[in-house]
């Protein structure tokens, strides 16, 4: 059963990404301006409050209830867990679908993440992704899907800066689930205008068995004169973008004022371009989102083909609403909606305390009998790990000691303080030293 959903995912997810128009949609930087890979919150207007969870509808008449997206963060407020639900009319409530768990480095860069799903009542591991950086840049994102116990690679996107400005040059996306020996490939070259935001994206393709690469769409950005956004900022954005997370993310408004974002084709291999899609952006007197339109080019004119609106409370986007239009005159519909729901953040009265862990992480996970429990301390201290079941009743004490600064490894056979064997599902490992706590989720299957 793992196998087969695994494989089945996969194989949709890299069709998915192989078909042009997804790529123009994906590139058009339509992400939610609160990062859920960092603390969720907006410095222009010192807002504390964070992005609990996003519930998505769609509508026939009344709104109704399809799928919830929840958020955890950890005690360094960075995002560590994304949570999805589905509706069930069964029991009248959400049921768990999928969740995935970000790690973060000693940096705070985002190191790994873990995609498990909800397979009978156990949560079973399908695939992680895996982020190496060098000097600081991030080189490379790689996905890998856990088959009878193998780790078979899916997914690599590569990125190359220029060594003399030291920006974004390129990347190449290489899909090896379909063809491991010879994978269909992507390839994106980045330019940069003055301010360091980006200006075009041109994209080229390879299909498997074919040995050289083929000129694809022109993606193209122009910005309203108040943008100050950075080089760093796009960046981040960009490279969030092939780290598919979570796919659904990419909905919630820009983060950077774009004024119109066309993407072109060519017939002649770029001797000239054409109009192929458009996304126009309307804002608010306030400069916040209020429109965002898509456009294809049919019979040389520009068509609206759907448009979303952005409603705001409290200077948060509280809802963001899709529509199509529908019958002759073209009236706009609406089809579906994510409402977004927030708490209020607690910041760390010290911020200039050093954090006393610096990695915490299972091996494997999941589970069996035997599973290595890793840990890092940046200060000598008294070690705390204990094991958790989802009613939060402490199951097992695994450490409580002194240890030394550095890198540890305890052990862990399944079972409780008592010696029984425990059941299959989901604990949470809790790490303490000091003050500062981390956690992560371990799956035991027996």
């Amino acid at each position: 059963m793992q196998k087969l959903i695994s494989t089945v995912f996969l194989t949709i997810f890299t069709c998915f990404l192989c078909v042009t128009p997804a790529w123009s949609q994906r590139y058009a930087h339509n992400k939610l301006s609160t990062d859920v890979l960092q603390v969720i919150s907006n410095t222009k207007h010192n807002r504390t409050s964070v992005l609990n969870s996003m519930i998505y509808q769609t509508y026939g008449g009344a709104w109704e209830d399809m799928e919830k997206y929840c958020i955890t963060y950890d005690t360094q407020g960075l995002c560590s867990i994304i949570a999805d639900s589905t509706w069930s009319y069964d029991i009248q409530g959400w049921a768990g679908n999928w969740l995935c768990n970000i790690t973060y480095n000693s940096d705070n860069k985002i190191m790994h993440s873990e995609m498990m799903y909800m397979i009978g009542d156990v949560w079973i591991s399908t695939f992680g992704t895996d982020w190496t950086y060098a000097n600081d840049d991030l080189i490379q994102i790689m996905t890998t899907s856990y088959q009878n116990g193998e780790d078979i690679l899916g997914y690599t996107v590569d990125f190359v800066y220029n060594s003399v400005v030291g920006r974004l040059d390129n990347a190449t996306e290489t899909f090896y689930t379909l063809s491991p020996s010879d994978p269909a490939k992507n390839k994106y070259y980045y330019e940069w205008d003055t301010h360091g935001r980006l200006a075009v994206v041109q994209k080229y393709y390879k299909p498997a068995n074919d040995s050289t690469w083929t000129l694809d769409l022109r993606n193209l950005y122009t910005y309203l004169p108040e943008d100050e956004s950075t080089y760093a900022e796009h960046l981040h954005n960009l490279q969030n973008s092939f780290s598919y997370i979570n796919p659904e993310y990419s909905s919630g408004y820009v983060s950077f004022l774009i004024d119109q974002n066309p993407i072109m084709f060519s017939p002649d291999s770029g001797v000239q371009w054409y109009p192929y899609f458009l996304y126009n952006y309307i804002y608010n007197p306030d400069l916040s989102l209020y429109k965002k339109q898509y456009y294809l080019t049919i019979n040389g004119s520009y068509i609206l083909q759907n448009e979303t609106k952005y409603a705001y409370q409290n200077d948060l986007l509280s809802m963001e609403i899709y529509y199509e239009p529908v019958g002759e005159n073209g009236s706009m519909f609406p089809i579906s909606r994510y409402v977004y729901e927030y708490t209020e953040s607690v910041e760390n009265d010290d911020q200039a305390t050093p954090s006393l862990i610096n990695s915490f992480s299972l091996y494997p996970n999941p589970c069996n009998q035997q599973a290595s429990v890793n840990f890092g301390i940046t200060k000598a201290n008294n070690v705390k790990i204990d094991v958790y079941n989802l009613k939060g009743q402490k199951v097992r004490s695994l450490l409580n000691g002194f240890s030394d600064l550095g890198k540890h490894k305890v052990s862990w056979d399944g079972k409780d303080d008592q010696g029984s064997n425990l059941s299959s599902g989901i604990y949470l490992l809790q790490l303490t030293s000091g003050n500062d706590v981390r956690s992560i989720k371990a799956v035991l299957v027996k």
